[in-house]
């Protein structure tokens, strides 16, 4: 068929996405990846390298350099790295399909104060403009601009580079290589305003032209223009520019996939488009008409919405306000672009969900019904699109557009990036989440709105409240839809359960109502009467506390904690589950920090008590917990412990999942000693003990001899504790070779091989060390198979090591652990830090340890917290505590293993003035830290060996008590 038989449908159609062939021709798996910024050899002008100690109006500059440093580096620049697992990303102060960032920028000067006149290229990454040619090549130009502003300061010129987008999203990415300069452009345009300097935007030119007047190769495409009038008057003549050689080379070279790759259909609608250009002249067609709002005045708050712009990948499930959803609508309609809006309303307050058009002045409804589900699968299975609570879809009328004014088709691209990044910046206003799609399928979202032929879906979005606690989630790739699965991708993956932890709860009762579930000394409880305490218990708490704030659990372990527990989460509360061993000072600390309003603990004869907290959390959102069903604390780096949330799904999936590895049944009798917040206990009893309709033994003591009288008395099957309670039974005359014991379950510290081997002398039970952390759950499950080995990954689970750039290593090979978990945290609440994982799903752990026939092995730990008795502590917040008390110079404090190689145990390395005794230093503590956290010794010292930067060596100091 040749290019005149081809219909405009034909041309476009190269742009659509069909199910099954989603960017078929895509290079990204048979070539490396393009560089997303060129690089030049020569002299250059460097450039401010922030803009952020702009703070006020006086400060702003008002004249030739300073202002042209402050558009480029607020409008096209890098503002951040964020970092996942072990890999890294640069953001920048736009957003881009896929991160190819297909865009690049140039500066063509006439008159400037600072500058020579001539062409320039602008290096976002070292701030720089790199002369690339004079000024003596400006009359062309003029052939792409009107007359009024061929007299201008200077001209911004945005270009597109198609090959980064097309080599990861095939045709689909030249669309989107137009629309990322719609991004940049609307940037450069909301600073340009906000300073007050006068401007022209053109998104149409005759691009030959423009090409030879940057030195653009036939790959890259001129986008648009940007007019600036400074001056009234011009300090320097265009006819005195420097017209010297010293200029500067791009020295970037393209992968040879560029060659290789499929141009053709791109070159028949580039051909469209410059056929309907080349016989005009500029017209005010060209430019862009869209408003800027008034309230846009200020540079500081265009700046910061600028730089803390964020495309959203994860939203709450929960209504936003209807009038932040009208203002925004309202907002883009004052923009006056050729656009039609179309919506699906998932969660809006006060409005019927369903599909709607806006037509300027009303939202008018299609058809009413839940449409989340449809929204995602349109979208590619984007996880966020099902949360969010409105799914926007942009469309323009391609009966409007024919061979005469083609071009007008690529303006809508761009206009429609432009709109996106006005979103953005509005949606940040609002204080919404706004995340730009340009994954869709094309002719299933036509349908759902019932759309026609003519009509053309260019951009879409959504719209919600952003989960700013969850885990920092990249956007699938949609590259993946076409990359061949395997056995390797998927092996980690487990069905969503889709129900409360609750009802998990219930399910057993009705199964295995008459049969026993609790045992605890003299206390005993069927699932029947398990399920009527719970009852009761939820709704005592109901009467007693208003469910406002989250509640928190500090109590040692009994029945009536697994009252409590499931009892909140019957009447949704959200429990916080608190060592009961901190001091109050610890749990004042934690409450005021977390918002916990209230406490339940134990009085003296061991009922539950409520302990409501005289205290208002202003910055409280209920919302931030919409889709949490319980919290857990884990130590964190800053002495604070983290406080990690978890959805109902994720902790079903961790008692299942154990469930069915370690093949817990109904005939099983489950002995804890770990603490119900631990994980060790949290993850093996607290669940998953009770879907499997096995009874639960709880050790009101924690004794040689109790523990293994409860063995023996009640024909205990299952046994879970940490290491050191195992050899605590290794060194009594209790444990014996006669028992019923099919499993020992250990974790949360190391477990010496020396302890293994004589609890497997005394009673010929391997003890299994299984693998979890508080992030991602249980891990592994060992059945002792593999000496020496933390077992193999649970169902749901999928571990890999790899080295410290990122890539997997060989089987046997030692590097860091990363796991994905169907029973992984959602997030941190209220952490200064994100809590990161991989584009691919992967938790990045601090420890090392290398596979071997897919069992686990641990071989160091990339941390300095300390492991006592399997709970963890920051020495940071031991030194913080001491570094307060008169007289404490200095501290550091270390981890030491004790002799039988159970635990560690913090030693306290500190510098005293004169006159303060050790005894000074412990009553101190005692004050502020729980018992485990308290230095089991104290070494006075002259001085605390630090490094360079004063980093503490505290494997120095640990080899000093060696």
């Amino acid at each position: 068929m040749t290019n005149q038989l081809l219909t405009q449908e034909d041309v476009l159609s190269i742009f659509y996405n069909l199910k099954g062939r989603e960017y078929v021709g895509s290079k990204f798996s048979k070539s490396p990846r393009p560089e997303r910024h060129k690089n030049f050899e020569g002299p250059y002008t460097r450039l401010k390298t922030s803009v952020f100690n702009k703070t006020n109006e006086d400060m702003l500059p008002k004249t030739g350099l300073s202002i042209l440093e402050q558009v480029l580096l607020s409008s096209f620049s890098v503002t951040s790295v964020k970092f996942y697992g072990y890999q890294s990303e640069m953001l920048w102060s736009f957003p881009s399909a896929g991160g190819c960032y297909p865009v690049d920028v140039y500066v063509i000067v006439r008159s400037l104060d600072g500058v020579e006149p001539g062409i320039y290229y602008y290096s976002p990454l070292n701030t720089s403009l790199h002369k690339i040619a004079c000024a003596d090549s400006l009359f062309l130009l003029d052939e792409a601009i009107l007359p009024q502003d061929q007299d201008a300061d200077y001209y911004i010129m945005v270009s597109a580079v198609p090959w980064r987008s097309c080599w990861k999203y095939s045709h689909r990415g030249y669309r989107f290589s137009f629309i990322d300069a719609g991004h940049v452009l609307a940037n450069f345009q909301t600073i340009f305003h906000s300073l007050g300097v006068n401007f022209t935007t053109y998104t149409a030119c005759k691009d030959q032209h423009i090409k030879t007047l940057l030195h653009l190769d036939s790959h890259e495409e001129p986008v648009g223009i940007i007019a600036v009038k400074q001056h009234e008057t011009k300090p320097l003549a265009v006819q005195q520019a420097y017209r010297g050689n010293y200029q500067s080379r791009c020295i970037t070279t393209f992968d040879s996939g560029l060659s290789e790759f499929d141009w053709e259909p791109i070159r028949l609608y580039q051909e469209k488009v410059r056929q309907s250009l080349q016989h005009q002249q500029p017209s005010e067609d060209w430019t862009v008409r869209h408003h800027i709002p008034a309230e846009w005045n200020d540079y500081n708050e265009m700046l910061r919405l600028i730089i803390e712009r964020r495309s959203s990948s994860s939203y709450l499930p929960v209504e936003i306000p209807r009038h932040d959803f009208i203002r925004l609508l309202e907002f883009v309609n004052s923009l006056g672009m050729p656009i039609r809006i179309f919506c699906v309303v998932h969660a809006v307050e006060g409005m019927i969900p369903g599909t709607y058009e806006f037509n300027g002045s009303e939202l008018k409804m299609i058809k009413a019904g839940d449409f989340r589900a449809r929204s995602t699968q349109l979208c590619f299975d984007q996880e966020f699109v099902h949360d969010s609570s409105v799914l926007f879809f942009f469309a323009i009328d391609k009966s409007q557009v024919n061979d005469k004014n083609f071009y007008t088709y690529q303006q809508r691209l761009v206009d429609m990036g432009i709109l996106a990044q006005m979103i953005y910046l509005k949606s940040g206003e609002l204080k919404l989440g706004y995340s730009a799609i340009g994954g869709y399928y094309d002719e299933e979202a036509k349908e759902l709105f019932n759309l026609g032929e003519n009509m053309d879906l260019l951009y879409s979005g959504t719209l919600g409240k952003d989960d700013v606690n969850s885990a920092f989630k990249v956007k699938m790739d949609r590259y993946y839809l076409n990359k061949p699965k395997d056995s390797e991708e998927v092996k980690g993956d487990s069905p969503a359960q889709n129900g409360r932890i609750i009802d998990k709860l219930y399910e057993a009762v009705l199964k295995y109502g008459p049969k026993e579930a609790i045992r605890y000394a003299d206390e005993s409880y069927t699932y029947h009467q398990f399920w009527n305490q719970v009852e009761k218990t939820g709704a005592w708490i109901k009467q007693q506390i208003p469910k406002q704030y989250p509640v928190g659990i500090s109590m040692k372990n009994c029945p009536n904690y697994l009252f409590a527990y499931y009892g909140l989460l019957l009447e949704g509360y959200i429990p916080m589950l608190i060592d009961h061993t901190f001091t109050q000072d610890e749990v004042d600390n934690l409450c005021s920090y977390y918002n916990i309003g209230s406490l339940l603990t134990l009085d003296g004869e061991g009922r539950i008590q409520v302990q409501l907290r005289d205290e208002n959390f202003d910055s409280f959102d209920e919302d931030e917990f919409a889709n949490v069903a319980t919290c857990r604390f884990s130590s964190g780096t800053t002495g604070r412990p983290k406080c990690l949330m978890f959805t109902h799904d994720a902790v079903i999936n961790a008692g299942v999942n154990w469930a069915k590895a370690s093949g817990i049944t109904s005939a099983d009798n489950v002995q804890v000693t770990a603490l119900f917040h631990n994980g060790l206990a949290f993850n093996t009893s607290l669940l998953a003990v009770f879907v499997s309709g096995a009874c639960l033994f709880i050790a009101k003591q924690i004794t040689p001899k109790s523990i293994w009288e409860t063995v023996m008395k009640e024909n205990i099957s299952i046994l879970v504790a940490f290491p050191v309670v195992y050899d605590l039974l290794n060194n009594s005359k209790y444990c014996k070779p006669e028992h019923n014991l099919r499993l020992c379950l250990s974790s949360a510290a190391p477990l010496h091989y020396a302890v293994k081997q004589s609890f497997l002398d005394k009673t010929g039970m391997e003890i299994c060390d299984y693998y979890g952390i508080v992030e991602a759950g249980p891990c592994t499950f060992n059945n002792g198979s593999k000496e020496a080995s933390l077992g193999t990954p649970v169902p749901g689970v999928d571990i890999r090591i790899v080295n410290e750039e990122g890539f997997a290593v060989a089987d046997g090979e030692s590097g860091i652990i990363q796991v994905r978990s169907s029973s992984m945290a959602k997030g941190y609440y209220k952490a200064s830090f994100p809590f990161v994982i991989s584009p691919d799903g992967y938790y990045q752990t601090t420890d090392r340890g290398f596979i071997e026939s897919n069992h686990l092995h641990i071989n160091g730990r990339s941390s300095d917290m300390i492991n006592v008795a399997g709970k963890k502590m920051d020495p940071l917040e031991v030194e913080n505590v001491l570094l307060k008390l008169s007289g404490v110079q200095d501290v550091a404090v270390v981890g030491i293993m004790n002799e039988r190689k159970t635990t560690e145990y913090p030693v306290a390395f500190v510098v005293l003035d004169p006159g303060v005794t050790i005894d000074d230093l412990i009553a101190h503590c005692q004050q502020y830290l729980a018992p485990f956290k308290l230095p089991q010794k104290f070494v006075t010292v002259d001085s605390i060996p630090r490094s360079g930067v004063g980093k503490i060596k505290r494997k120095e100091l640990a080899d000093s008590l060696s």
